[in-house]
């Protein structure tokens, strides 16, 4: 039960940290400039890839796999 509740926090997580991304994606690209910094694309990516990771955990967990 613990694990299943750990879960959907994990997968709540996910969520929270796909809809930042796009934000900060939305944002750069309506409002970036020279000053941006160039490095922007991997922070977004890295991102992206840590969403991807909550994500496939807290399925794991609600669904019991661990």
């Amino acid at each position: 039960m613990w694990e299943q509740i750990t879960g959907l926090v994990v997968l709540l997580g996910a969520v929270w940290q796909f809809w930042i991304t796009r934000q900060t994606f939305r944002g750069v690209r309506d409002h970036g400039n020279a000053g941006t910094s160039p490095f922007i694309g991997f922070g977004l990516w890295y991102s992206v890839v840590f969403g991807v990771l909550l994500l496939g955990v807290g399925i794991a967990l609600v669904l019991r796999l661990f």
